[in-house]
């Protein structure tokens, strides 16, 4: 059974889960960041790279590694697709919905209301 002080948390995590991955893989890359960041992760791949980002051959040095990390994992996890170049975005994007309702309740907001409202928002 889950704690009653659980429950709002565990029902703001599922909508968030819902919003944030249900619909990943559902049109082609847009914008030209997204598309860059999974063509220059694709191209570490295949080039069997972790540590130089490229983008059709020209180094991407001026862009935090840890993100092309992320959709490496990705991409060796559940080959390379949309779908798998927006799930590294999308849990982080619910770790912070989570991380938003977390703080809420730390800080001493006992009703999950107000948390859970910014959080929901967030989401």
């Amino acid at each position: 059974m889950i704690p009653p002080s659980l429950r709002p948390f565990l029902a703001l995590f599922l909508l968030a889960a819902f919003l944030f991955l249900a619909f990943l893989g559902t049109l082609p890359l847009t914008g030209a960041d997204e598309a860059r960041y999974a063509t220059a992760a694709r191209e570490m791949l295949q080039r069997h790279d972790w540590l130089i980002p490229t983008y059709n051959g020209n180094l991407r040095l001026n862009k935090p590694i840890l993100f092309y990390w992320l959709l490496l994992l990705s991409y060796r996890l559940g080959g390379v697709s949309p779908s798998t170049a927006r799930l590294p975005s999308a849990i982080m994007g619910l770790l912070l919905v989570l991380l938003l309702e977390w703080a809420w309740r730390r800080r001493g907001g006992t009703s999950p209301g107000p948390g859970a409202v910014a959080a929901t928002m967030l989401a």
